[in-house]
């Protein structure tokens, strides 16, 4: 754990997470919207699918945290698509013009982005679980 707070002290790993999060939370609203309308058998509504989905985001985020200790459940092909892959020309971003600094994350490093995944993944997951939680009694 030290050393996710160790990673995770830098600002600019702020943004990339929040995108992510907002990203992983619509993307599991919209599907557990889906599944009460479609796949809902039982009645259980939308509190469940919420609180399923939560719960797998949470066990993504620990098998993100198994991965800042080196332990990778599926093996990353990243340098192999580096180095097949050849640009063909360049395209300049279109925020060139910013006074902040921009960090997408392309540009972090694999324990920055692993970092904003463990983060991302487990504010996704409790949010949902939340809100399973509290759809479920009111």
């Amino acid at each position: 754990m030290k050393k996710f707070f160790k990673i995770y002290r830098n600002r600019y790993m702020i943004r990339p997470t929040v995108y992510q999060t907002v990203y992983r939370c619509l993307a599991a609203l919209v599907l557990s919207l889906l599944w009460s309308r479609y796949m809902d058998q039982n009645g259980r509504g939308v509190s469940f699918a919420l609180q399923v989905f939560g719960i797998i985001l949470c066990i993504f985020s620990w098998f993100r945290y198994l991965g800042l200790d080196g332990v990778h459940i599926f093996p990353s092909r990243q340098k192999d698509k580096d180095q097949t892959r050849k640009k063909r020309f360049h395209l300049p971003d279109i925020i060139d013009f910013t006074d902040e600094r921009v960090s997408p994350m392309d540009e972090l490093e694999e324990e920055e982005k692993t970092a904003c995944r463990l983060a991302s993944d487990l504010i996704s997951g409790a949010v949902l679980i939340l809100a399973g939680v509290i759809c479920a009694y009111v």
